[in-house]
């Protein structure tokens, strides 16, 4: 009956459930989320984490058009933090090694990361297809299920990467005033 959740996109869905949308909806959403790592490492890997999403509900073109604005608008903005992310192909760690959907998710990509210093996914873009659409009956105005892709940021792996970029926190604080204007 509970449980804890390791996205912050979930109640988004349970939230639409049976929704018929007659445009795309945008939602933002920020939750505490939870994973059992194969270790921790500071504020780079946490047990519970925040997590800020932006999620985009709708048609398939407008999904994947809202996950492509935000593709370069999440790099320009860390650029003009002084972070200098490369975005990666990635697979979810939901999927069990092996299991159909990993393999799904292999020949037909549906996440990237956002990745520091080579290491650290930062953030990531989620692209769910129709599923999400479909197991919570959300549909579009002519009946078709609901495509859905978010944009997901770790907020306490953001500060990892300002901080071990920048030693000085009041050039931190200084950098992200500027970045945000």
């Amino acid at each position: 009956r509970y449980g804890l959740v390791s996205a912050a996109c979930y109640n988004v869905y349970l939230h639409h459930r049976s929704a018929t949308l007659t445009a795309p909806r945008l939602v933002t959403t920020v939750a505490k989320c939870f994973r059992n790592e194969d270790h921790y490492d500071g504020l780079r890997r946490l047990h519970g984490f925040t997590m800020r999403e932006i999620v985009c509900l709708g048609p398939r073109e407008a999904v994947l058009d809202h996950l492509a604005a935000f593709r370069s608008k999440v790099v320009e903005f860390a650029a003009r933090l002084g972070l200098a992310l490369a975005v990666q192909p990635a697979s979810d760690p939901f999927f069990e090694k092996g299991g159909g959907r990993a393999l799904l998710a292999q020949l037909f990509p549906v996440k990237e990361e956002f990745v520091h210093a080579g290491e650290l996914a930062i953030g990531s873009l989620n692209f769910h297809r129709n599923f999400f659409g479909e197991r919570c009956g959300i549909s579009l105005a002519d009946g078709r299920a609901a495509y859905t892709g978010c944009v997901a940021f770790g907020l306490e792996r953001w500060i990892a990467a300002l901080l071990e970029t920048h030693s000085n926190i009041d050039d931190i604080l200084q950098r992200v005033a500027e970045a945000a204007s």
